[in-house]
């Protein structure tokens, strides 16, 4: 759309997407009614960075697409797909044809403006979260899924009761095509970004008519035929056909990256800047092409290693002497080994035995020696021999000192732990016991368990007493405990 030699009168910040397409929805049935106005198309890719820019935000505040720059009105900036909507029906739709007169037509334009900001408060949110948590959200949260989808689908159900026996939005009668038509077209049946269909002729979903719908995981509009009748009837409009290819989808190549498209000049302080953003997408093409490249330099460099021609697939020599060289193909380069001499030719007196089909088998060690296992003549390994030692020899010392053992605690003694135990719990602690019986907490524990009453009651007694230390605390600290109490009961 945009020209170098002529500077058109509006300059629209957009991408594709549905609310990018709702302004050149616009733009181009101006076009078709009034012949006019002629606008430029400035690219943003939402999935770089440029919408996010210091330059961008003077623009939009918000760092969202579209935004409007009306160059015949001294360059006054709108932003918000609705507003836009409003402004160029105000100033460019003279006839109204597209809209109503605020004050002959107070009630049409007051219903125009309920479904303008119905579909902008309720269908658009509600159906980009659904899109969000189905497709982009780094983890899977199936509530949210759901509850998304289920509100996409009562608002569906609202635009079902609308458009009975409608065939547009607002305006008497049967209704007329305008703004809020427009504002509504793109969350339903415009393909989602670069593609919405999966057909193996890759028709970007204009063919097969599948949209942001099913973007949000609603394959189908069956359950609401008056939307379905109302959406083939907008779709049908030539206007609408040429409005969702602007802006164009890129046709990228991964040897040339187009880093022009979104340079942007501005005049900062007198002095001429240039702002260069690359789309992810850019990046990471850019990157394997800089991959593919060192991979090429990397192939001609082993293959002048090897007084080879480069080619795509490397020739790896094998250890051998000449005589008995092997190669081999393989499909990702690989260093070239060492050039060593055959260890084969170290042998001189090694055996050659010919073999059918001038097949060649060497021996080493030659078959005239002997081979190289274990017979029972063998003598015996020192390591397998019997001790020579009498039955009365001493033995051999210790390594460890042997643990003196422990005296063992009598019935009555155990008796008697177990009755201190229980009787007070908090005074006879475990290694008060433990000490007092000469043995550890461990065989306390094991030997002495408390019951579950008074295991239950020093459970309340710890908890009373932290319960006291909590009363103490300050302001701060308290709030903070409370805060943390509510994200337990919460999550």
């Amino acid at each position: 759309m945009s020209s170098a030699t002529e500077e058109k009168p509006l300059l629209l910040y957009t991408g594709r997407g549905p609310n990018g397409f709702k302004a050149t929805i616009l733009l181009e049935e101006l076009k078709a009614a009034y012949g006019g106005p002629q606008y430029d198309v400035f690219d943003i890719d939402i999935w770089g960075t440029a919408h996010k820019e210091p330059w961008f935000l003077k623009l939009n505040p918000n760092g969202r697409i579209p935004t409007l720059t009306d160059r015949a009105r001294g360059g006054f900036n709108v932003f918000e797909s609705a507003a836009i909507l409003l402004y160029l029906e105000q100033h460019y739709d003279t006839e109204k044809r597209f809209g109503f007169d605020p004050e002959k037509e107070a009630d049409d334009y007051s219903e125009m403006l309920q479904w303008i900001f119905f579909m902008h408060g309720g269908v658009g949110p509600m159906q980009g979260q659904a899109q969000w948590f189905a497709h982009y959200a780094p983890e899977d949260i199936p509530y949210a899924k759901e509850r998304y989808v289920n509100e996409t689908k009562r608002l569906y159900g609202v635009l079902e009761i609308r458009l009975k026996d409608r065939d547009y939005l607002a305006g008497p009668g049967r209704g007329k095509y305008t703004l809020a038509d427009m504002n509504a077209l793109p969350w339903y049946c415009v393909p989602p970004f670069e593609s919405g269909c999966r057909c193996p002729a890759d028709c970007g979903g204009f063919r097969h008519r599948v949209g942001m719908h099913a973007y949000a995981t609603i394959p189908t509009l069956e359950e609401w035929p008056n939307v379905k009748a109302w959406l083939e009837r907008l779709r049908a409009r030539p206007t609408v056909e040429a409005a969702i290819q602007v802006p164009p989808k890129k046709k990228r190549s991964v040897f040339f990256v187009n880093i022009l498209q979104t340079c942007v000049a501005s005049v900062v302080e007198g002095n001429l800047w240039f702002h260069v953003e690359v789309p992810y997408s850019w990046q990471v093409e850019a990157w394997e092409l800089r991959k593919t490249r060192i991979a090429r330099r990397k192939r001609q460099r082993q293959a002048a290693l090897l007084h080879q021609p480069p080619s795509f697939t490397m020739r790896a020599r094998l250890p051998f002497s000449i005589s008995s060289c092997r190669s081999y193909s393989t499909r990702l380069p690989q260093k070239p080994r060492m050039r060593i001499k055959d260890p084969l030719a170290n042998a001189p007196s090694a055996t050659v035995i010919a073999l059918p089909e001038d097949l060649t088998f060497i021996h080493r060690p030659p078959p005239s020696l002997e081979a190289p296992v274990s017979y029972t003549t063998n003598p015996t390994s020192p390591l397998l021999r019997k001790a020579h030692s009498s039955g009365d020899a001493p033995l051999p010392p210790q390594l460890h000192k042997v643990a003196p053992k422990k005296p063992s605690i009598s019935e009555e003694a155990l008796a008697e732990m177990r009755r201190l135990r229980a009787s007070d719990p908090t005074a006879y602690t475990r290694k008060r016991l433990a000490d007092q019986f000469d043995c550890t907490v461990a065989f306390v524990a094991r030997m002495a368990p408390l019951s579950k009453e008074a295991k239950r009651d020093a459970l309340e007694r710890r908890e009373s007493e932290h319960e006291d230390a909590r009363s103490r605390w300050g302001e701060k600290k308290a709030m903070v405990r409370e805060i943390r109490k509510k994200r337990r009961e919460f999550w």
